[in-house]
């Protein structure tokens, strides 16, 4: 693959690099989320509530660790619902600036 000048000197993120299976997975694990507790729900989780997504991601990183590979709901990767939920905590974090844990 030939790169452009600019895909290489940090002025331009290079979203091909991405995988699309990860891209796709995440889509379909965050679809399902939205049609089961709403568009967007988690985003409205009060702050004192946010072990619940630490909790979760941590389930599907055990499941994961113990050879179980696909979550029985939504029939992916548990890889990727650790994913969906550390992208659920990076949500807060950049909302709230944090720099630190509190």
């Amino acid at each position: 693959m030939i790169f452009k000048k600019d895909s290489l000197d940090g002025t331009k993120s290079m979203f091909s690099l991405n995988d699309p299976y990860w891209e796709k997975d995440l889509a379909d694990i965050l679809t399902f989320g939205a049609k089961k507790y709403g568009v967007d729900n988690y985003k409205n989780i009060s702050l004192s509530k946010l072990y619940h997504y630490e909790d979760a991601l941590f389930r599907h990183m055990n499941a994961y660790r113990r050879g179980i590979m696909l979550d029985d709901d939504t029939k992916k990767s548990h890889l990727v619902h650790v994913g969906a939920n550390a992208m659920f905590l990076y949500f807060f974090w950049r909302k709230y600036n944090w720099m630190v844990k509190h």
